[in-house]
């Protein structure tokens, strides 16, 4: 067993690393010695994928010194780079390939996703509306664009996003999740407890709308229903902080403290374990403007307000317009004033002195 243990450490940190030939070797060797090992298997079918994609990335290349004016191969090659995780430089294929054909309506869609995994959300959603303007009855594009104004603080814009997407197809998940995530910004927790409904209905498995749904409830004085709501995420997703952090806060409302109390302190072991996986993760990559933004509202949501802000100052220096770290500037002092419902989670608002 500790053999064994130690084999899956060891194909963690070269898959973390991105050494897939390596992996690839490695996972061989362990199953001869047990054919029988998940991890080896697993991380065999993840090294071949990678290794087919950088053969790709080698393909496009050739492709694009034969012919650099065409702007498919550009598309091509930042899809492939994606897919390896090297975002950057895929932004910038992807740029290239609409640059050279501005027709490429797949290229424009995937450059708004780069761009929003990136935190870059004003010009992901700029990426989304060149996408419409080629192909203006496309539901999923709608929604896209919907997400990306409503992580850009534009929640009524997003609002009439998701609306069209829903004309679209009234049986979108995600256009309805952030339709009612975009409603729940603007304090329209009706309308919003509708729209998670709806998503329940379709997607009965979705945590995070139970959660949501369940603060829509809360806000209407309504604990009973909004503790069912929480435990129902619980149930799908237990490691949710938001959830165990709802229950807290529906305890303290009710008066009982000692259960709020261990409520809180679930919420905060979830959030302690979020922050040591975005630390993990920016060990291997320390210039992520998105993950130095994830550990920022992680140690936020385990009350670590210094270390949040610094990490939301660094998310800042490294990209701008990090939508993870919203009216974070330099010199500002961060306080948590109240818990509350939010767009991201359902966690803490930030106060700007």
């Amino acid at each position: 067993m500790k053999r064994l243990a130690a084999d899956t450490a060891e194909l963690v940190a070269l898959a973390e690393a991105g050494r897939y030939p390596e992996l690839e070797t490695r996972a061989r060797a362990m199953l001869l010695r047990h054919p029988t090992f998940a991890a080896a298997h697993t991380a065999l079918a993840m090294a071949r994928f990678a290794n087919g994609l950088e053969r790709n990335v080698a393909a496009c290349r050739r492709a694009i010194a034969l012919d650099p004016t065409r702007g498919r191969p550009h598309q091509d090659l930042g899809l492939a780079l994606v897919g390896l995780g090297r975002r950057e430089e895929a932004l910038a294929s992807l740029g290239r390939a609409v640059e050279l054909d501005p027709g490429l309506t797949d290229a424009h869609i995937h450059l708004g996703d780069a761009l929003r995994a990136l935190g870059r959300v004003q010009e992901a959603a700029t990426s989304y509306r060149r996408a419409l303007d080629l192909r203006p009855e496309d539901a999923e594009l709608h929604a896209k664009l919907g997400e990306a104004l409503l992580a850009g603080w534009r929640s009524d814009e997003a609002a009439a996003s998701c609306r069209r997407a829903l004309e679209l197809n009234p049986d979108h998940v995600d256009a309805h999740y952030t339709l009612g995530n975009a409603l729940l910004d603007l304090s329209r927790w009706e309308e919003a407890e509708a729209c998670y409904r709806r998503v329940l209905e379709r997607q009965p498995q979705h945590a995070e709308a139970a959660n949501n749904l369940g603060c829509t409830l809360r806000l209407q004085r309504r604990g009973v229903e909004a503790a069912a709501c929480a435990r129902r995420a619980l149930k799908i997703k237990p490691t949710l902080a938001a959830s165990h952090l709802l229950l807290a806060e529906l305890h303290a409302d009710a008066g009982r403290f000692v259960e709020a109390e261990a409520s809180f302190k679930r919420a905060l072991g979830r959030a302690q374990e979020a922050a040591a996986s975005y630390r993990r993760a920016l060990d291997l990559r320390p210039e992520d403007a998105e993950l130095h933004a994830k550990l920022g509202e992680a140690l936020l949501n385990g009350w670590r307000s210094d270390e949040a802000a610094a990490s939301c100052r660094r998310a800042l220096e490294l990209i701008v317009r990090c939508v993870e770290a919203p009216r974070l500037a330099p010199s500002t002092t961060v306080t948590v004033t109240r818990l509350t419902p939010g767009r991201r989670g359902m966690f803490a608002t930030l106060q700007v002195d």
